[in-house]
């Protein structure tokens, strides 16, 4: 496939950290946003009339139609970095080594070609089925049934079967925001608190800045690379201390929250 839309890539790359490793040891991730989204869509026009018809080979259904011109058109697409990561050497940036080595995920650091952003953004608009208990999806994009499944995932980026993974936390098996700022922060650090929601990264250890940064963009990307919600943390949490993840299931929520909870960006 040809790609018409390409963004300028970057690869994540290590600086050798100092013994007092600051804020500045960290290479700055800028989000990786595809398209053009410099200037916002023009409001429809008033006398423009909402289609009766799907056009043929684009869009599944009218409704398909109407959220793309009136919502996922408008949604900025991000996709991933390369990630060298044996680079990291020293002792502290090891952790991000052994996040994908010792999972068997080193294919979700490498870069693939940059997605046509209109395609990606069809993808979302013609979903057609979803199945939240075996987690597949099923869209349709110019005439072409995609299905994305389990399976498929681990067929596609070589990853392990994780047979029931301890991520999603249940229960009480959740990390106490205590346990987490003194993994991402020091116990020494700023304490986070019950009332504060989120963490800023630039309270965090070196290392645990740097693979967030690397979390939020190429294993449960935003475009916000200031700070992390405790949803994230649970599972950046579960990343730093070896708890089991189903990567290829995370990928499907990942995928559903962002269709149905209509939020700023659309991972691919």
């Amino acid at each position: 496939m040809r790609f018409k839309e390409r963004a300028k890539r970057k690869k994540i790359t290590p600086l050798v950290p100092s013994e007092h490793s600051s804020s500045e040891d960290v290479p700055l991730l800028e989000p990786m946003q595809l398209g053009d989204t410099s200037a916002p869509s023009p409001p429809p026009s008033p006398f423009v009339t909402a289609p009766t018809e799907a056009t043929p080979d684009r869009f599944t259904s009218v409704e398909a139609e109407n959220a793309y011109k009136n919502t996922f058109s408008k949604r900025p697409v991000l996709g991933e970095r390369e990630v060298s990561i044996n680079d990291f050497l020293t002792d502290d940036f090891q952790i991000i080594r052994r996040v994908f080595i010792e999972r068997g995920w080193e294919k979700l650091t490498h870069a693939f070609p940059t997605p046509c952003v209109k395609v990606v953004r069809k993808f979302y608009s013609n979903i057609t089925h979803f199945n939240l208990d075996d987690h597949s999806i099923i869209s349709i994009v110019r005439g072409i049934q995609i299905e994305v499944s389990p399976a498929i995932l681990r067929s596609l980026f070589t990853l392990p079967e994780v047979e029931s993974p301890l991520y999603p936390y249940k229960g009480m098996g959740a990390p106490t925001k205590t346990a987490m700022r003194n993994l991402f922060v020091g116990p020494t650090g700023p304490k986070w608190t019950a009332k504060t929601h989120r963490l800023p990264l630039h309270s965090m250890l070196p290392q645990f800045r740097l693979l967030i940064k690397i979390m939020l963009t190429n294993l449960w990307p935003i475009s916000r690379h200031i700070e992390i919600s405790l949803k994230r943390a649970y599972f950046m949490y579960a990343l730093a201390t070896c708890v089991s993840i189903d990567f290829s299931r995370h990928v499907i929520d990942i995928i559903h929250h962002s269709h149905v909870e209509k939020e700023l960006n659309l991972p691919f």
